[in-house]
């Protein structure tokens, strides 16, 4: 077994991780004939919390479209975006909401909102100023049809 396969014995069973590392031996399901497989249909048909599920299917067609490094490029911008938001505009209560923001909004309408916030709320107490970005992110992902709220599992009663 090579050394990249071998630091995946230790993170646990995942089934997708199974199947397109350790047995194919790919980066990623984009690069698997048989995208998108039954394992990846059952995983979104699971309602969690787990926000990166929501973007599962349309961030493998863009590695399929655009190339990995492309999409690791995008990424690094969310991450830009994220880090900004966090630092400037978290009144303490926006962290979830924004990693949520970044992690499922397209990264052109990241980059307009980032950009937009910087020229309206540049001289703005923070509470009010976190409370005035989340309100135009909030706009722009329901014009998008993007849910930013958590999807929690339903409880089961033993």
């Amino acid at each position: 077994m090579s050394d990249k396969l071998k630091k995946y014995e230790t993170i646990g069973a995942c089934g997708i991780l199974t199947c397109c590392v350790i047995k194919n031996g790919f980066e990623t399901c984009a690069d698997c004939k048989d995208f998108p497989c039954y394992r990846l249909k059952t995983e979104s048909a699971v309602s969690d919390s787990f926000v990166t599920h929501k973007k599962m299917f349309s961030n493998i067609e863009d590695i399929k479209t655009d190339g990995i490094e492309r999409f690791i490029e995008k990424q690094k911008m969310r991450i830009d975006i994220l880090s900004d938001l966090l630092t400037n505009y978290d009144d303490g209560r926006a962290k979830s909401f924004f990693c949520q923001t970044c992690a499922l909004l397209p990264i052109d309408k990241l980059q307009e909102i980032h950009n937009e916030v910087k020229n309206e709320v540049a001289n703005v107490e923070l509470k009010e100023k976190s409370k005035l970005v989340r309100k135009f992110i909030t706009e722009i992902a329901d014009s998008l049809g993007i849910d930013l709220k958590l999807n929690n599992k339903e409880k089961i009663e033993v």
